[in-house]
């Protein structure tokens, strides 16, 4: 089956699609063409939020047996008009209830992930996209990729795990740095009821940046090399329980798939994005409140028989839906008739 990727953008949002369609092409499920086009004009509307003005760099056309497929992985839950109207499905990732065309379908959890081995769409994009240094660093510098993340279900000592970033205010961004200040602060909030609940159980804080140690200098790690993205991944994966909380424009973030990934019991707060067969109380358990986040934590700890439990339902959803290659065929292969939603875990 002949799929073309018509690519404009090597955002590393987009860098789990692309693997997804590498995997498939090497296990012969599909044929895989690229096709560079120049990248779309910025937003030039006086009135277009900033968030939006460059949002196509998240964006990529997939078209297989005639039917064009629009890839939407930014993390505002707008649907591009002029996308809509060109596509026949509009794959987006923070999918939102309530869209006003079933055109607009949910893509899924969405982390920065690179195929394993040599990638020559990989580097041929870098190179189309970004020219010869940028296609030298690819060459000069592994990425973390789908076999990094993967785990099996370990179910050691008791644990938690919560390493964020604090954002800057946005300029120009009105309303839009107000809701930065409050995950800011919803972060900070859970860093610190954590460490109090937990104590040298628990591996919480923010990445030392200058913002977050000018406004939160107490929820800081001391030890600046776990955020390292390299050896992030190294703990969480021997991390039994893992926290995470809603990104920018209530976004469900990349810690939560990679979480998924690694096939962790996860504590989350409650999703504003629809992630399809992701359900609370099988794959997380979610929380509203920082109070609340330490309590699904604690029943995580008292648990083994829950922890694993939770831990087990990830692997399994991550082999069915997340990895890349099952994320991508779930999309553009398979049917999208609506499957049958497991029953909650009991706690």
């Amino acid at each position: 089956m002949k799929v073309r990727l018509d690519c404009w953008s090597d955002q590393p949002h987009l860098s789990q699609v692309y693997t997804g369609l590498t995997m498939l092409h090497r296990a012969g499920e599909i044929v895989l063409e690229q096709k560079f086009l120049p990248p779309p004009p910025l937003n030039d509307d006086p009135n277009c939020p900033p968030h939006l003005v460059d949002a196509k760099t998240g964006h990529c056309r997939v078209e297989l047996n005639g039917l064009r497929y629009c890839i939407d992985v930014c993390d505002t839950q707008e649907v591009d008009a002029e996308s809509l109207e060109s596509c026949d499905v509009y794959l987006k990732r923070s999918y939102a209830r309530g869209q006003t065309s079933a055109k607009v379908r949910p893509l899924g959890l969405n982390y920065r992930v690179y195929a394993d081995g040599f990638d020559r769409f990989e580097l041929e994009r870098r190179f189309k996209l970004g020219g010869w240094k940028h296609a030298a660093r690819y060459l000069g510098h592994r990425q973390l990729t789908v076999s990094d993340f993967e785990a099996e279900v370990t179910n050691g000592e008791p644990r938690v795990l919560f390493l964020c970033r604090s954002w800057e205010s946005e300029p120009g961004a009105g309303s839009g740095s107000a809701a930065r200040k409050l995950i800011n602060d919803s972060r900070a909030e859970c860093i610190v009821a954590l460490r109090k609940a937990f104590g040298d159980r628990c591996i919480a804080g923010f990445s030392p940046s200058a913002h977050a140690l000018a406004h939160y200098p107490h929820a800081v790690v001391k030890d600046a090399s776990i955020t390292e993205r390299r050896r992030y991944v190294q703990l969480m994966r021997s991390t039994p329980i893992c926290v995470a909380t809603i990104g920018l424009h209530r976004s469900n973030g990349w810690k939560l798939a990679e979480y998924v990934a690694s096939a962790r019991a996860i504590v989350c707060e409650e999703l504003q994005h629809e992630v399809p067969n992701l359900l609370p109380g099988r794959n997380f358990l979610p929380f509203k409140h920082p109070s609340e986040c330490v309590e699904r934590v604690g029943e995580l700890m008292e648990s083994s028989a829950l922890r694993t439990a939770v831990a087990k339902a990830n692997r399994l959803y991550y082999l069915a839906y997340l990895r890349p290659d099952r994320l991508m065929a779930n999309a553009i292969l398979q049917s999208h008739a609506p499957r049958a939603e497991p029953a909650a875990v009991s706690r």
